[in-house]
């Protein structure tokens, strides 16, 4: 497999294409121009995949839809369990591992709130959360899912904005004669997205 096609598959389930970051970056005027070159697709490539890990630390959400896990040191008084890094997409499932046992039991008297954000597992009415003896450390788990099917335009164009700061720059400061602060419409089109509750 070449070094191309390679950091094309690496990059497939991001937001931003190879193809759209080169052409983003002025290195091609056409997606086929941007399919030839291939110089820097190793290192652009990389942008990409950094520019999506900082939106998501600065909004404290899931930009790329993926598995992800919460771990509690038990089980909350409350009904509800907040689950971060939203979109909430679905629930894999609650489990928890008693004292002294190796394997995982599920918890299924759950309902999972996807519409609020962030989302939310809520104990079913009526029930009450395991009274086990559990593990020390992290016995409960909630797997999940969480990211977006569609990024919104924003999202993107912050990733964009960065991807360019990056590479032409390699820092947010312009070197001269005197230094220069790019203008930082980052946090303004992240700002709506940010989830403060979790960072």
């Amino acid at each position: 497999m070449t070094t191309t096609n390679l950091s094309a598959l690496l990059l497939n389930d991001e937001p931003i294409s190879l193809i759209d970051a080169k052409l983003h970056l002025r290195l091609a005027v056409t997606a086929n121009e941007a399919m030839e070159y291939t110089t820097e697709d190793g290192y652009i490539g990389s942008l990409v995949i950094s520019a999506r890990e900082s939106a998501e630390r600065y909004t404290g959400r899931t930009i790329k839809q993926r598995t992800r896990n919460l771990y509690l040191g038990g089980f909350p008084s409350a009904d509800t369990i907040e689950i971060p890094y939203p979109p909430l997409v679905s629930l894999t499932g609650v489990y928890y591992t008693k004292r002294d046992e190796v394997s995982e039991t599920e918890y299924t008297d759950v309902t999972v709130d996807t519409q609020s954000e962030p989302g939310k597992v809520v104990k079913d009415y009526g029930k009450s959360w395991p009274a086990d003896n559990l593990e020390r450390v992290n016995p409960v788990r909630i797997e999940y899912i969480s990211g977006y099917a569609t990024v919104p335009e924003p999202i993107v164009s912050a990733m964009k904005l960065r991807i360019t700061d990056l590479y032409e720059q390699r820092g947010s400061v312009i070197v001269g004669t005197s230094a220069v602060q790019i203008p930082d419409y980052y946090d303004r089109l992240l700002a709506t997205y940010r989830m403060w509750s979790h960072l």
